[in-house]
């Protein structure tokens, strides 16, 4: 028999796109699949191109909303009681490969509890005319090795991420912190309570058009200041990694250490802040020295 999988989607303004990544999904191979969409406020013609589909299909469901953000619109899909064996988020501007969904299930399927995964991305970047991995194989074993020792300060795309019922049930036992992602809180959850699968192969074309909600890391050094600026003082953003070790403190206490306690508390006062860089600099987190200076300026 084949297993029930709920693809989770959120689009906004996605009319360009959408067609293709909603055919994508729907030539998933030896899977049952059904997909929810929230619509968060599109001014085009997202909705009227997603009813077409409904015409056709009787396993894509439509909800408009009133316009959350991308994340907060992920997690009111989240948080709805829709019955399957396997859950994913989907973004609206991807291509999926037709075994994506298959290939996680496989990795997961043998774990009783709890069961996150999350793959590799194949980029398309459409304005430098760039594609590949984003993340080589011989630093996929680095990258894997943080985000299950370091997971409250780094997570799996949010696009890539598949997991089991088990999981999906522990959602409601915990209450999400208002400035936590949705795939952030997933991940956190699953590393918490169960297991957490990385493949370093992709099963999804993540496309960079210039729009996207979150993108990969740019190559020259002025665009990685200029996004950095942008994303820290002109957003006004920050990572968010004290909220996470905050709700590890208050959820998951037996997962707590020096880092994790020194980064919940860091923004008290500039005594507690050099201690978080002195624990930070104690750790093998490739990207410390960015973190400890966004610990000195009150960013994580």
């Amino acid at each position: 028999m084949k297993k029930k999988v709920a693809i989770l989607m959120s689009t906004y303004n996605g009319e360009k796109y959408i067609e293709q990544q909603i055919e994508s999904i729907l030539n998933q191979e030896f899977v049952d699949i059904s997909l929810f969409i929230r619509d968060d406020g599109s001014t085009d013609n997202t909705t009227n191109i997603i009813e077409k589909y409904i015409k056709d299909y009787d396993n894509i469901f439509l909800e408009v909303g009133k316009n959350l953000g991308f994340a907060n619109s992920f997690y009111a899909l989240l948080c709805q009681n829709i019955d399957a064996d396997y859950y994913a988020f989907s973004d609206q501007d991807d291509i999926w490969d037709s075994n994506k969904i298959i290939e996680a299930i496989r990795r997961i399927d043998t774990y009783e509890g709890p069961a996150l995964y999350g793959s590799n991305l194949k980029f398309y970047d459409m304005s430098h005319k760039l594609e590949g991995l984003l993340y080589k194989k011989e630093v996929f074993s680095i990258i894997e090795n943080q985000m299950t020792e370091y997971f409250f300060m780094n997570n799996p795309y949010g696009c890539t991420l598949v997991w089991n019922s088990e999981l999906n049930n522990e959602i409601k036992k915990y209450r999400k912190p208002s400035d936590i992602t949705h795939d952030t809180w997933m991940n956190l959850l699953a590393n918490c309570l169960g297991k957490v699968y990385l493949d370093y192969n992709s099963y999804i074309n993540y496309r960079l058009h210039g729009g996207n909600a979150c993108g990969t890391t740019p190559r020259s050094l002025f665009e990685r200041v200029r996004k950095f600026l942008d994303f820290y003082y002109v957003k006004d953003k920050s990572l968010n990694i004290c909220s996470s070790c905050k709700a590890i403190q208050r959820y998951f206490p037996r997962k707590k250490n020096k880092l994790i306690n020194s980064l919940a508390n860091y923004n008290q006062n500039i005594l507690n802040r050099i201690k978080a860089i002195l624990e930070l600099n104690k750790s093998h987190f490739t990207d410390k020295k960015k973190i400890m200076i966004l610990t000195l300026l009150k960013k994580i």
